[in-house]
């Protein structure tokens, strides 16, 4: 992560991709009450859920007037946090190492954090580095990133909503594996709706799940693939390849088996027993490709 401390990545936070709501941004006061009864975490309180979480290790200019605050929530069937601190300064006293949150290799793995995750910025602004993309945010915007990866964060008093993604259907659903290190500016029609989807909908702790949950899941999931489509999508992805790949596999293997059918073939794959598993045979293969009708013969 030294990269990510060189003279290049220290320039105007304020110039990133949202940089025209900056000045919005920093008149906007942080915003509370969703914490109201949440207990105050002080600076080694937040080191300790942050490395159990997610393996960032943070440091700020004065430990002693830090306070933090962790809100877990659920958001359409998904788990998230409402997130605040406040260091005691603006992010432009001291640049941006008011306030830092650095994640290595060796982290991610030690937490065994596997997931992909949204972070909305709701008040303050930050910058999120990953993959040696600069993720400049204000409020509204949403970054996208990997758990597994190594990132940093910078800021000062700032408040999120960090949305946890489950790796394996988020890319089943997008049909490729995204890269994390993106962003979204906030005023997009597409960034607008997921943010006020992941917003409004924790009405509780999250303990009951509604019945509507998988089909909001679903929504989260479109509206990301709309927020970070690749500008030249490829008929058929590298995911899509290997998919595949480990279907034809696991079909030759079982063909000669009178009771090898499409179950054995989802079991064995690691994908649904539904009819969505037919439809990605479908969608990952082409005409002159081996695929398994639902009534387990070749077609």
């Amino acid at each position: 992560m030294s990269n990510l401390n060189g003279p290049s990545l220290r320039g105007d936070i304020g110039c990133g991709c949202n940089a025209e709501l900056l000045a919005a941004a920093q008149a906007m006061p942080l915003e509370s009450a969703d914490f109201v009864g949440t207990p105050k975490l002080d600076f080694e309180g937040w080191r300790a859920f942050l490395s159990a979480s997610c393996g960032n290790q943070p440091n700020v200019v004065d430990p002693s007037v830090f306070t933090g605050w962790m809100r877990p929530i659920s958001a359409c069937g998904l788990a998230a946090a409402a997130l605040k601190i406040e260091c005691g300064f603006a992010a432009t006293d001291f640049g941006r190492d008011v306030y830092r949150s650095e994640r290595t290799y060796r982290d991610a793995r030690n937490t065994g954090a596997d997931y992909y995750y949204a972070v909305f910025q709701v008040a303050g602004r930050s910058a999120l580095f990953q993959n040696d993309q600069v993720m400049q945010l204000v409020v509204g915007d949403v970054a996208f990133l990997d758990a597994a990866r190594p990132a940093a964060c910078f800021a000062g008093d700032a408040q999120w909503l960090r949305l946890q993604l489950p790796r394996q259907s988020l890319v089943s659903h997008l049909g490729r594996e995204p890269q994390g290190g993106l962003c979204a500016r906030g005023g997009t029609p597409a960034a607008r709706l997921l943010f006020d989807l992941v917003r409004n909908a924790d009405e509780g702790d999250g303990s009951v799940l509604s019945p509507a949950d998988p089909y909001m899941r679903l929504a989260v999931y479109d509206l990301l693939g709309a927020l970070f489509a690749p500008s030249e999508p490829s008929p058929i992805s590298r995911y899509g390849d290997r998919l595949f790949a480990r279907i034809r596999g696991v079909i030759k293997d079982g063909f000669a088996d009178p009771d090898f059918g499409p179950r054995e073939v989802a079991a064995e794959a690691g994908i649904a027993s539904t009819p969505c598993s037919t439809k990605t045979l479908l969608d990952v293969s082409i005409p002159t490709r081996i695929i398994l009708s639902t009534d387990g013969s070749l077609v």
